[in-house]
């Protein structure tokens, strides 16, 4: 069964993080490949979940700072902080914070950041690989010519 809800703790403090209906955590990672990346990381694995011209558009555009906060303030609609009153989301529908320090925290915000894509994209990824035939990425990445081997494969 699909886990739509998780709850972390950074530096005391709890928050719930709620995964975001499919189609729109497929529209941002679609802007997050074609213009967020430099580089098309995972080469043509990716093309049997995301059209081939979407993935060709790849380190071609740039992302504005606008288009970058707009696209981090989208994952954080869906963190709320449990609060003595219960929980409250972080940003509010229209962008606007609604936790005090969290506009301005940006160890706290890049925390929550980081621990809301992995939330939400790591079962893709992990598919993604595994079709790949790659089952344990970290002794991939702590093997030096099994390193090289995983690059040759995603690239």
């Amino acid at each position: 069964m699909l886990e739509v809800k998780k709850t972390i703790e950074i530096d005391g403090r709890q928050f719930i993080l709620q995964t975001q209906p499919a189609a729109s955590v497929y529209a941002l990672l679609t802007e997050i490949l074609t213009k967020g990346l430099p580089l098309n990381l995972l080469g043509s694995a990716l093309e049997q979940f995301i059209p081939a011209s979407m993935l060709n558009m790849a380190g071609k555009q740039t992302m504005t700072v606008e288009e970058m906060e707009k696209l981090q303030l989208e994952f954080m609609r869906c963190v709320s902080e449990i609060l003595p009153g219960g929980p409250v989301a972080v940003v509010d529908e229209r962008g606007n914070y609604q936790v005090e320090d969290l506009e301005y925290d940006m160890l706290l915000f890049g925390q929550l950041l980081t621990e809301m894509a992995k939330w939400q994209y790591a079962d893709f990824f992990t598919e993604i690989l595994r079709k790949l035939g790659i089952e344990d990425l970290t002794i991939q990445l702590e093997d030096p010519e099994k390193l090289k081997t995983l690059l040759s494969r995603i690239s």
